[in-house]
């Protein structure tokens, strides 16, 4: 039973009466190449915004395509497993060129002439689609979908010219959103190669990049770490400031628990100001544990951590405490903490290589007290620098408000149009590339 009231032209029908499914055949990682056929693997669609796939990030060589199943422009492509219930049978529709594969775990659904593809990309990505998707995974720790379930799903299906005008209409809002994307993936680019510049030459008392060292090589002095601008020095970390870890109160306490004391974790540090916690604790389970109270304005690291955490950092905006998998820094007055927050920043896989061996590896205190520093002595040449990444990183930050309002609004248009409550007029599709 449909949980809405569909409009009177509007059917509820089957996935599998609308096409035909089959599970895609593929290789392994090594069949990769950067100049090979075009290929989609499950975990490309894990990755990807949008429901409309035109290119693909993956390719595998000529000689391994017959053990790959070839696409058709049209097809719907489905992950066959994921880790989480937003992953399993996250899907795209194909609509590019032939001569296209898909991978192993994958599930291709290729729709009959009732059903437009591009809708049927936008359908099977919906909130009515994915919470039958979630009922329908089985497993645990990996979630697996079949093609039979998947055609057992219900699609809510209007005429043909309408799918086409709602296809339509949503497509405009992706490709503002894949500009707004392409902008941000500009601007850090950008910053990436500001940073550079900004940590090896400084900024003059000109107030501009010094030349450099080829072009001017009397601006720079050798240190331990290389070459480095005359006005600079090295110092070890430990000499700059004063590292401590946070703790964890006994769980088992629930009066430690659920206070007004912010408490953080690894995962909540990425990058940019910390404003609120996932958790708090209360004063009595910061009394009775290692954990310690950073003042507003600390910089803040996680030194434990799979994927891309170990190394990460943040500035807290808040008074808060955290686990002991994270640290503070205290400077004193030789360095300012928002010219280290970027410095940090700037040296991630540094501190990431740096990070004790072992089957976990991690960063300590002991190690970051080690890191050599290079800084401007002076400090308003370091509050020059901050302000330079300050204003690349608010251009960043103002297209990801962007983005997130048009996500909302895409949300928003897919649930009204998808269900039929915002009815359509039908006018002839002129933006189908």
């Amino acid at each position: 039973m449909s949980d809405v009231n569909l409009p009177e032209s509007w059917q509820e029908i089957p996935l599998g009466s609308l096409g035909i499914f089959f599970r895609g055949q593929g290789g392994t990682r090594s069949d990769e190449s950067h100049n090979g056929l075009p290929c989609i693997r499950y975990g490309d669609l894990y990755t990807h915004h949008g429901c409309i796939v035109k290119s693909f990030c993956s390719a595998i060589e000529p000689d391994k395509a017959s053990s790959y199943t070839p696409l058709k422009s049209g097809d719907i492509v489905f992950a066959g497993s994921g880790e989480t219930s937003e992953e399993i049978g996250k899907a795209a529709a194909y609509c590019g060129q032939d001569k296209v594969y898909a991978g192993g775990d994958t599930i291709i659904f290729r729709p009959r002439s009732n059903l437009d593809s591009y809708f049927a990309g936008y359908a099977v990505n919906s909130n009515h689609f994915a919470k039958h998707k979630s009922r329908l995974g089985q497993g645990s720790s990996v979630i697996h979908i079949s093609a039979e379930y998947l055609a057992s799903i219900p699609l809510r299906l209007p005429p043909v010219q309408q799918q086409q005008t709602i296809a339509t209409v949503l497509q405009t809002i992706d490709r503002t959103i894949a500009h707004t994307e392409a902008l941000i993936e500009k601007y850090q680019k950008i910053k990436a190669g500001l940073m550079h510049d900004l940590f090896t030459r400084g900024i003059g008392s000109d107030g501009k990049l010094r030349p450099p060292r080829e072009q001017a090589p009397e601006l720079y002095q050798e240190s331990a770490i290389g070459w480095i601008p005359r006005e600079w020095e090295v110092k070890l970390l430990g000499k700059l400031c004063n590292i401590t870890s946070g703790g964890t109160p006994n769980r088992s306490k629930s009066n430690f628990w659920g206070g007004s004391i912010p408490w953080i974790k690894t995962g909540e540090i990425k990058y940019g100001k910390i404003e609120k916690s996932e958790e708090h604790i209360t004063k009595e389970g910061l009394n009775s544990s290692s954990a310690k109270l950073f003042c507003k304005g600390t910089v803040v690291m996680a030194i434990y951590g799979e994927g891309n955490t170990r190394g990460r950092v943040a500035i807290l905006g808040i008074d808060c405490a955290s686990n002991q998998a994270c640290v503070g820094f205290e400077f004193n007055g030789l360095i300012e903490s928002q010219f280290m927050y970027f410095l940090f920043e700037y040296k991630y896989h540094d501190l990431r290589d740096m990070s004790n061996d072992g089957s976990q590896k991690n960063l300590s205190s002991s190690l970051l007290k080690s890191m050599d520093i290079s800084f401007p002595r002076c400090k308003d040449e370091q509050v020059r620098i901050t302000n330079c990444l300050l204003s690349i990183n608010k251009k960043i930050e103002q297209e990801k408000e962007t983005r997130s309002k048009l996500n909302k609004q895409k949300s928003g248009l897919m649930h009204d149009l998808l269900t039929g409550k915002v009815t359509v007029t039908v006018e002839p599709d002129e933006n189908r590339a």
